[in-house]
């Protein structure tokens, strides 16, 4: 395994995170300064092919990189975007939808949500007295 392949590997499996490339890039320049993101695209599609590492696909976003390799499925904050796996599973959908005609060949299930520390700003700001709704629309972030 080549240094730089190493290196991105050793992101992945270190970060509680979601990584997309451009993350797993600046992390990796901390070990290889002039790591190319074109290297870090090529080693992420290697390691993933590799079954080291997993790929979360997000509709309108990057992707996303898991090193939890064990079946899972996500939630994804709606307010501040982050992915967190999720324990829940629906191992039993695909012979339920099998049952329809159709053969399930995979599925990868994503739930919105509101996570912990969003729904923890939204109580704390919702505490504070308002001056007037222009200072209300400055500092929501949803």
């Amino acid at each position: 395994m080549t240094r730089q392949k190493a290196a991105v590997l050793r992101v992945i499996q270190a970060s509680p995170f979601h990584l997309t490339a451009e993350e797993v890039h600046a992390a990796a320049r901390t070990e290889i300064p002039n790591i190319g993101i074109a290297t870090v695209y090529r080693n992420l599609r290697a390691l993933c092919g590799e079954g080291c590492i997993g790929r979360v696909e997000m509709p309108g976003e990057p992707d996303r990189y898991d090193r939890n390799l064990q079946p899972h499925d996500h939630m994804v904050c709606v307010r501040c975007g982050r992915i967190f796996d999720c324990a829940a599973r629906l191992d039993d959908l695909p012979e339920r939808l099998h049952a329809g005609g159709a053969r399930i060949i995979g599925f990868q299930l994503q739930i919105q949500c509101i996570c912990r520390d969003c729904l923890a700003r939204e109580d704390a700001s919702a505490e504070r007295p308002e001056k007037n709704n222009a200072e209300k629309e400055t500092t929501y972030h949803g």
